[in-house]
């Protein structure tokens, strides 16, 4: 039973004694009636104030909420709303985990992909010159796909591969293969001709390299072509040792 029912019974029953009480004696002595009178009077204001109190804390709880309304709710057509939890408080087990998202990296494939590259290596040579087919070392690095030329003093070598207009781009790092170190002071020149978009082919690259001093070629256009030749010669003095074309490769 709620503080307003009990308040109202209590009222009730002041009430009743109130109106309904007889005269009162003590013993042999009588209460006179005026004080009898009183006394009802004062029960019966009591009662009135206990249903006035009942009826406030029925119609209007401690908390001003309204008989019969929702939590959450400004009015009869309102709709019950959810504050989120608050981080700081209440036991941190109590809400569900968050887990962000791990970093992601969009990195484009290296030139040269296992995935995408077709190596000098694997394809057929044609010309006067035959290219050798082999893995050398270039400043410590090992590369497995690749063709060179074992110079002779002052020759000038060329090879040529049909590229049928498949490929996008060409790569390769150029050098003199670590093993000859004799040629520490030589220099070696390397140079691309192509005919991107077809036609008549053209000189793309000339790209000077020596021992220990390895030169990368990245995403050259070769895009359309259909012809692509490499020349390697040692214009200047004797090399004498391998002229590598490292992980030569094209790209579609």
């Amino acid at each position: 039973m709620t503080g307003g029912a009990v308040l109202w019974v209590v009222g009730l029953a002041c009430f009743i004694v109130a109106l309904l009480g007889k005269e009162v004696t003590i013993g042999n002595i009588q209460i006179p009636a005026t004080t009898q009178k009183r006394a009802r009077a004062g029960i019966g204001i009591v009662g009135a104030m206990a249903l006035i109190l009942g009826a406030i804390l029925v119609f209007y709880p401690a908390n001003g909420q309204q008989p019969g309304q929702a939590i959450g709710t400004s009015g009869p057509s309102a709709s019950r709303t959810t504050s989120p939890p608050d981080p700081t408080q209440g036991s941190p087990s109590s809400y569900p985990a968050v887990s962000s998202p791990s970093p992601t990296s969009s990195v484009a494939p290296a030139p040269g992909n296992a995935d995408t590259a077709t190596y000098l290596a694997d394809m057929t040579a044609s010309g006067a010159n035959t290219p050798d087919v082999s893995s050398w070392d270039l400043l410590g690095h090992a590369y497995t796909h690749s063709i060179g030329f074992s110079d002779t003093c002052g020759d000038a070598y060329a090879v040529n591969y049909d590229l049928n207009g498949k490929f996008q781009d060409f790569d390769a790092t150029v050098g003199v293969n670590d093993s000859d170190q004799s040629t520490s002071n030589e220099q070696a020149q390397f140079t691309i001709y192509s005919n991107p978009g077809g036609g008549p082919a053209r000189k793309l690259r000339e790209v000077p390299a020596s021992w220990g001093a390895p030169v990368s070629i990245s995403n050259l256009s070769v895009r359309g072509a259909t012809l692509l030749t490499l020349v390697t010669a040692d214009p200047n003095s004797c090399v004498m040792g391998e002229m590598v074309w490292g992980n030569a490769r094209l790209t579609r």
